[in-house]
């Protein structure tokens, strides 16, 4: 995951992340927002979009992750999920 200073790497929607029925898909979707090693952990879990949104840092420990990645794919899960309910409200206006 490689980015210039400033470049702001876009975020899969929640809709995205939740048709991912596998693991590879998923894990091709968020390449770009996470570390390889994060990656290798969701497919040696096995984790699929909608497990991956299910996800919380407990849950992340709980299955043998250290607080650090965990903490920082709690964040990315709420970062989607926040733009999801944000995309929503302002089209419910």
């Amino acid at each position: 995951m490689s980015t210039s200073a400033g470049e702001k790497i876009p975020l899969p929607t929640i809709d995205l992340v939740k048709r991912c029925e596998t693991t590879e898909m998923l894990i091709d979707l968020l390449s770009n927002n996470l570390q390889n090693s994060h990656l290798e952990f969701l497919r040696e879990q096995g984790i699929n979009g909608s497990a991956f949104l299910r996800l919380d840092v407990d849950k992340l420990m709980q299955d043998g992750l250290r607080r650090g990645p965990a903490e920082k794919i709690a964040e990315l899960i709420k970062k989607i999920k926040g733009e999801e309910q944000a995309t929503t409200a302002s089209n419910q206006e």
